[in-house]
């Protein structure tokens, strides 16, 4: 790794170069700690995932937040999954390049005695388009799941709600704010992990929209 240039303007107005010192002089050396990744499942269903995490007391399931709606139950032992619950009728249409959907999911702490799932969706919203972008609020919102998959089988498995193994039952909307366009919109809950957080949700909203800010410049 060489030394990186810095840009600047010279008194005549020309841009200059100048060298800024290497962070990292020597460059990256491999650390003892090796890293594989192994495919746990793939299509038959899973169009977009885009986040995954755990409900307490089941750490042989991972659960799968896809884009266009549903909530996959995946067994980390065999690959198969079970249709958790799907949220496709909550969610604005989407197309190609799409940032919204279904974005996030997180488990209450206490999940194995309340059985409490919040999920982050972008939703359809009338009155918040003010730049004439694909817009939506962004909601969360706070579901009882009444059971818990039995089963995973491999291959396709229907996306019809009225399949969803665990059974939800939306209780409330917790939250919602307006995304003025179709990107950069977060998406990641989460609980926290100390003990004086554990019941505290974290919610990432993104910027809000566009490549460069709100106003239609392209950066």
């Amino acid at each position: 790794m060489g030394p990186a240039l810095a840009s600047g303007s010279g008194k005549d107005g020309a841009r200059e170069r100048e060298p800024i010192d290497d962070p990292i002089p020597g460059g990256i050396r491999n650390g003892a700690i090796q890293v594989e990744l192994q495919t746990v499942s793939e299509g038959n269903g899973l169009t977009a995932p885009n986040w995954g995490t755990f409900a307490p007391g089941q750490p042989q399931t991972l659960y799968v937040v896809d884009q266009d709606g549903p909530l996959w139950a995946v067994d980390l032992r065999s690959g198969g999954k079970a249709l958790c619950m799907n949220t496709r009728d909550l969610l604005v249409p989407l197309f190609p390049g799409d940032e919204r959907g279904f974005l996030g999911a997180a488990f209450h702490p206490q999940f194995m005695s309340n059985g409490l799932v919040y999920t982050y969706t972008s939703e359809p919203c009338a009155e918040c388009n003010p730049l004439g972008q694909p817009n939506h609020r962004t909601v969360i919102r706070e579901w009882r799941l009444a059971a818990i998959p039995a089963s995973f089988p491999r291959g396709p498995v229907s996306e019809d709600p009225a399949t969803a193994a665990c059974q939800p039952r939306m209780l409330r909307e917790v939250y919602t704010f307006i995304q003025p366009q179709f990107n950069h919109n977060g998406g990641a809950i989460f609980f926290g992990t100390r003990a004086d957080e554990r019941n505290l949700l974290y919610v990432t909203s993104g910027d809000g929209g566009w490549a460069a800010d709100q106003d239609g410049e392209i950066g």
